[in-house]
């Protein structure tokens, strides 16, 4: 292996600049969600704006969850779906920053934890596209 001295470095143009892919930083502040309608993949013109899973927020969300977990003395012979299910809509609740366009039974709905609990726990499809956005680091990474 050739020895790199610092002289070396500088010399050297980067042919790529970490920086340009800094997705942590965008997670955070997060992107903003086109829901799309589930029967015509269509714009239903609501948005919702989501931190993604290289955020603070996620991360402190999974750490509580993980913790809580632990405390409870988890192991897999007492693993229960329904729980796991709730621990993971509160963690999406959690990345859900903000929202607009949101109606339920012909309401606004305002943006809080306990109403995106409740949207993703009633309606699977919607929490499903929010689980693949968030966790997809492209959309965080696109200008």
């Amino acid at each position: 292996m050739t020895k790199t001295t610092e002289q070396d470095v500088t010399k050297t143009p980067a042919t790529f600049d970490f920086a340009t892919r800094d997705s942590a930083a965008r997670c955070e502040e997060g992107v903003e969600m086109d829901v799309l309608d589930p029967s015509t993949n269509e714009s239903t013109g609501a948005f919702i704006t989501l931190a993604g899973t290289d955020s603070d927020t996620h991360r402190r969300a999974s750490a509580m969850i993980a913790k809580r977990r632990a405390k409870g003395g988890f192991r897999a012979k007492t693993f229960d779906p329904d729980k796991f299910l709730a621990e993971n809509i509160e963690l999406l609740a959690a990345c859900t920053l903000s929202w607009r366009g949101v109606v339920l039974s012909g309401e606004t709905l305002p943006c809080t934890k306990s109403s995106a609990i409740t949207l993703y726990t009633r309606f699977p499809w919607l929490r499903e596209q929010v689980e693949a956005f968030i966790s997809e680091r492209t959309n965080y990474l696109q200008d």
